[in-house]
């Protein structure tokens, strides 16, 4: 068979099944979507438990040092309080602060891309579950506060944005250009998508935590994981429409996204352990991170193989 006849049919085979996956998920949007389903409640204060944890003791990174360890009880109890509301605030900083603005910026047409039809209407959809999610963690977060009865300025306090995002805007500070921005951008953006879902799974699948967290979660989950194949499947049909210029600023930008994304955050770390008063917070943070043996990343391991299919397909190496 003629060979270019064999690469077109390749191409219509390929197109057809992204166009499936696409469809498919846009289609059903109204019954798998939790915005839509109407499978999460709004009011599940019933469900709380005090003598749940409120975030796994395994996802503290100082959970085994010696000074933390001889902290009270109530004090280690107000750290994992602490630690449940900052680990929300992250989720919620990445959604809103990296990854919709980055899909707003290719649906107005600030990068090459040229996202139309029913690609647009799913990035639509997209963007209506993201800000729903943060409506969800701001309930969470509003529960864990009133059933700890935790101070409201201790909660204000926690303001210093995610480090995923923090990690972006360093970046974009070398960056001249509003269009070098949108792309990098747009790569923290696939990173965030093709993983948030196990970042959410890695406290849902801890049986200990709250009930009510543990729902919120999994539905969080759920619809992350349509995104997961959404975005990744929509930035293959359209990466070649990518000038030169622009699809080496994406390529550049994406370890670093994937360092930002999964990477601790020490100086929130801090901030809770301070807000805490847990004695020696600022060494027991540095003990911590400068031991060998503690990871500086949180590990994501099934998420970076989808990212590093994603770049196979591409033909991008990382």
């Amino acid at each position: 068979m003629n060979q270019t006849i064999q690469q077109s049919i390749n191409s219509k085979t390929t197109s057809n099944h992204s166009n499936n996956i696409v469809n498919r998920l846009c289609s059903n949007w109204s019954t798998r979507a939790t915005v839509r389903n109407g499978e999460f409640v709004e009011t599940p204060e019933p469900f709380f438990d005090p003598d749940m944890k409120d975030f796994p003791e395994y996802m503290l990174p100082f959970n085994k040092h010696p000074q933390y360890q001889n902290a009270a009880l109530e004090k280690r109890q107000l750290v994992e309080t602490l630690s449940w509301i900052s680990w929300n605030k992250r989720v919620v900083d990445t959604e809103e602060l990296v990854i919709s603005p980055a899909l707003i910026a290719i649906m107005n047409g600030d990068t090459d891309l040229k996202i139309t039809g029913v690609d647009r209407m799913a990035i639509r959809q997209t963007l209506v579950d993201e800000y729903f999610h943060s409506h969800m963690h701001e309930i969470a977060v509003g529960i864990t506060v009133r059933g700890r009865d935790i101070s409201e300025d201790i909660v204000s306090s926690l303001n210093r944005p995610a480090c995923v995002y923090r990690t972006y805007k360093k970046a974009a500070e070398s960056l001249e250009t509003d269009w070098e921005k949108d792309i990098a951008r747009l790569a923290w953006c696939v990173v965030g998508e093709l993983s948030i879902y196990e970042f959410l799974g890695k406290v849902s699948a801890d049986p200990n935590i709250q009930p009510a967290s543990s729902s919120l979660l999994k539905l969080h989950e759920r619809d992350e994981a349509a995104h997961a194949s959404l975005i990744g499947q929509i930035m293959r049909d359209h990466f070649h429409e990518f000038g030169d210029s622009q699809k080496q600023c994406f390529v550049k930008h994406l370890p670093l996204a994937m360092d930002g994304f999964s990477q601790e955050d020490w100086v929130v770390w801090q901030d809770i352990l301070e807000l805490a008063e847990i004695d020696d917070a600022k060494q027991i943070v540095f003990d911590m991170k400068h031991d060998s043996k503690t990871p500086d990343n949180i590990p994501l391991l099934r998420s970076y193989q989808k990212v590093e299919s994603f770049c196979s397909d591409l033909n991008i190496k990382l």
